[in-house]
């Protein structure tokens, strides 16, 4: 039996999006700043961050309805996420195998690919592209409990590194797996990635020892 059976979901909990557009406004509104292209750092980011934040209070209730509308999980991963369940405690390696299956369908099943918009997988259903989001890390979770860290590398690998936070998630994934010297050639690498509070800095030095270099 797989460690961890039977006491957890393979899925991930995240908090809502709205908890994290109150705890971290600014970090939202640089985010969506970088998603056009914009330096958030320089001059111009600053300004149409700032523009973001003060226009918040008028538009923050339609941001929350769109983002809870296209965030919603599908009815398929739903029926995934209970099955999935249903498999591990007993047979985890099927239960990886289907979550791969789904995986393969919704990211289009090569790195850069154009991934559909919507895929249909018998018997669960017509999965939506956001439900990667949750396939994605239930599978890392999977191949982590059952050793298969090749695998999980390989996964990984497909990830972009878009901002300090997805930096900080694989991280923790590469320590899991007893992979410190690659977590911290990833913080050195991503270092232009951090963000206002120098999460990855502290993390970097955190792993070194406060050196803020690479492992011996």
């Amino acid at each position: 039996m797989a460690e961890g059976a039977g006491r957890f979901s393979l899925f991930r909990h995240d908090p809502a999006w709205w908890r994290e557009i109150i705890r971290e406004p600014r970090q939202v509104a640089d985010g969506i700043v970088g998603s056009f292209g914009i330096e958030p750092n320089g001059w111009k980011g600053k300004v149409v961050s700032a523009l973001l934040l003060i226009g918040a209070p008028l538009f923050l209730p339609i941001v929350l309805a769109l983002l809870a509308w296209v965030q919603r999980p599908s009815r398929a991963l739903k029926r995934l996420r209970a099955k999935v369940d249903e498999m591990w405690p007993t047979a985890p390696e099927d239960a990886a195998m289907l979550l791969q299956k789904v995986h393969l369908a919704l990211s289009g099943g090569v790195v850069g690919g154009s991934p559909p918009a919507r895929v249909q997988i018998d018997p669960f259903g017509t999965f939506h592209q956001n439900d990667l989001v949750q396939v994605t890390p239930a599978l890392l979770n999977a191949d982590v409990l059952l050793g298969y860290h090749d695998e999980a590398i390989s996964l990984l690998a497909t990830i972009p590194n878009m901002d300090a936070d997805m930096i900080l998630a694989k991280v923790r994934w590469l320590i899991r797996m007893g992979r410190e010297k690659d977590a911290v050639a990833l913080l050195e690498e991503a270092l232009t990635l951090d963000n206002r509070r120098g999460d990855l800095r502290r993390r970097l030095a955190e792993l070194t020892g406060g050196t803020g270099r690479g492992l011996n």
